[in-house]
């Protein structure tokens, strides 16, 4: 088993499901069994920020300018989406004694950055 079984995750994950639910087991806890820590990995995140800005003389010596910036937040417009959730993966057992799956488990259904901003802002210094 290479490290990537160990992180359940898909090889083309999706939003619906992000992580390999045939690689999951009920643990007992009661026999002292754990799933270990961050064993589970959500989805990067990506952003480009760009700013620009053009100082222009007013005044003849310098000292009075105005300045004009254009800003703009997740540039490209790439969705980042939140961790999947994961709180309660299992919901009990069925009549056969297998695990019952959560069926919100491994779904992300959130975003955590905005979308595109751009802003755009004048200053004058005296």
């Amino acid at each position: 088993m290479g490290p990537k079984n160990l992180l359940w995750t898909l090889a083309n994950p999706t939003i619906q499901e992000w992580y390999n639910l045939s690689c999951l087991k009920t643990l007992h806890i009661s026999n002292g069994e754990t799933g270990g820590r961050n064993i589970l990995r959500g989805p990067n995140t990506r952003q480009l920020d760009f700013s620009v800005f053009k100082k222009f003389p007013v005044s003849t010596d310098g000292t009075r300018t105005f300045e004009f910036r254009a800003e703009s937040f997740n540039l490209p417009n790439h969705p980042n989406f939140a961790v999947p959730s994961g709180l309660i993966a299992f919901t009990g057992v069925d009549a056969n004694g297998n695990p019952v799956i959560a069926p919100n488990w491994g779904v992300i259904s959130s975003t955590v950055t905005t979308s595109r901003q751009i802003q755009f802002g004048l200053k004058f210094m005296f």
